[in-house]
């Protein structure tokens, strides 16, 4: 199942597939045996950034980290990436729209993104309420990306 949407993401106009689960749910298992299978690359996004902003005080890294990631994703010579730990573009300081900017981004390569949250059909959150990284997508702005909970993968 997931091998055809990550085939028809490739198709669409944002190349855009989260694979949905709470933290421990095998979204990182899952994620390294596509990439291993398939000979896509495995990016842990939170360690890649970290180590690209870990030499800027704060307020450069607020102004640097969105041109960061474009450069991580735009590194690698795959068309298709598993993305995973993608926690650190959430922190409120650096201000991003991180839905957004992962479609903006999905426009030139295909991205499979392991999203830590929900999906109930009609609200995707990330992170657990309460938390500083926590986030509310409604419908209207999930259209023309394909979401796929883990637990409908068993």
């Amino acid at each position: 199942m997931l091998n055809q949407l990550i085939a028809m993401t490739k198709n669409q106009y944002y190349k855009l597939l989260l694979l949905v689960g709470i933290s421990g749910s095998g979204k990182t298992t899952i994620l390294r045996q596509i990439a291993q299978k398939e000979n896509y690359q495995y990016i842990n996004l939170n360690y890649e950034l970290s180590r690209q902003l870990i030499d800027f005080p704060g307020e450069e890294q607020n102004r640097l980290i969105e041109r960061e990631v474009e450069a991580i994703i735009n590194s690698s010579p795959k068309d298709t990436l598993l993305l995973d730990n993608i926690e650190l573009i959430f922190a409120k300081d650096f201000n991003l729209n991180p839905l957004q900017m992962l479609k903006s981004q999905s426009r030139k390569k295909t991205l499979i993104v392991g999203w830590n949250g929900e999906y109930d059909g009609r609200l995707l959150t990330f992170g657990r309420k309460g938390d500083d990284e926590y986030e509310e997508y409604n419908k209207n702005v999930l259209s023309e990306i394909y979401i796929v909970p883990i637990n409908e993968l068993r």
